[in-house]
């Protein structure tokens, strides 16, 4: 008879799932949809059998044996309340940590209570404050290493700006500088170049002339046989560099200036820089405009006549005329008027 009595349900799907009582302290109200659902029946149904896992944090239902599994989260349902909600203070809600001392009373009072809405809420607020110790941790041992990292720094800058100190001191830019000017050897051009030979479409330069180097003027000495740049009588020009406060080489040859030295431009670069969008401004100084859309040389109002008050844009008073009087009298400025004929001509 016990057999016959586990067994009376063909469709129970046995271990670990329970029938879905409704009168049942452990039930759960998790609804299935249908996939063919009738027209005149409901489109959802009540799970017949679940079962909680995931320390009560989660039940999974099904119809019966064979049937596909469905799966959601408990949490407790909070309906109307017939009395005021009574507030939980933070040491309250530290009791229900896994290391607090009143864990063992609590689980025993939820073990009788056999309420599974109630054990999950409990469970996720238990994970919740691991959760927030193990996140104030990681904080505080960021903020330790922030505290050692910043030490450290200051030990570093410290230190550099005792390096930068003594190569102030000892002008360590100017000996380099001078180092890498003596070192390096410059482009000079020779006297006697061959002149390129004459192509299609390129460069042609003038060939030199048979004797001019022997027949060359010094503007410096006025002495023929060299030129001014290397007159024997021309003055030292004083070197000095703005970059390093260097007295042994210009500003141009000086690797620490404030510009690339090695960076050449391109053909395709300047192109395309000369090829750039004009800028226009945002004000006009002729008419006077915010945003005018122009620049002040293609303003409308770029230039004005002094006798008629008519303005135009660039090159207006080249081809202005000013339209004359009808009478060809200035009315206002008669000589022959009296002041008393002026009175209540307004």
């Amino acid at each position: 008879m016990d057999d016959k009595k586990e067994n009376k349900d063909p469709n129970d799907p046995g271990l670990p799932f329970f029938p879905n009582n409704p009168t049942s302290t452990r039930f759960y109200p998790l609804y299935i949809c249908l996939d063919d659902p009738s027209p005149d029946g409901p489109a959802q149904v009540l799970a017949k059998y679940i079962f909680y896992r995931k320390k009560g944090q989660e039940v999974v239902g099904c119809m019966g044996k064979g049937e596909p599994w469905y799966g959601d989260l408990v949490y407790l349902v909070a309906h109307p309340p017939t009395r005021c909600a009574i507030l939980m203070t933070t040491m309250q809600v530290e009791m229900f940590h896994p290391d607090n001392s009143r864990t063992y009373a609590i689980d025993e009072a939820l073990l009788h209570l056999d309420q599974p809405h109630l054990t999950a809420e409990v469970s996720h607020l238990r994970d919740g404050l691991i959760k927030v110790e193990q996140i104030k941790k990681q904080l505080s041992d960021i903020c330790r290493q922030e505290q050692l990292l910043s030490r450290a720094l200051f030990v570093v800058d410290m230190e550099v700006d005792g390096v930068q100190r003594r190569m102030e001191q000892v002008q360590a830019l100017e000996q380099i500088t001078n180092a890498h000017v003596a070192y390096t050897p410059m482009c000079m051009a020779t006297e006697d170049r061959m002149p390129l030979t004459p192509r299609h479409g390129g460069p042609v330069e003038r060939p030199l002339l048979r004797g001019r180097g022997h027949n060359r003027l010094c503007y410096n000495c006025h002495e023929q046989g060299h030129i001014a740049k290397k007159c024997p009588l021309k003055k030292t020009v004083k070197k000095y560099c703005c970059h390093c406060n260097s007295r042994l080489h210009f500003p141009n040859e000086c690797i620490f200036k404030r510009f690339d030295v090695l960076r050449e431009t391109t053909i395709a670069e300047n192109v395309a820089c000369i090829k750039q969008a004009e800028h226009t401004p945002n004000w006009c100084g002729k008419c006077l405009c915010d945003m005018p859309g122009h620049k002040e040389i293609d303003c409308p109002s770029y230039e004005g006549c002094g006798k008629c008050w008519v303005r135009g844009p660039h090159g207006f008073l080249r081809h202005h005329k000013c339209v004359e009087q009808e009478d060809g009298e200035d009315e206002v400025n008669d000589p022959e008027a009296d002041v008393y004929d002026y009175i209540g001509s307004d």
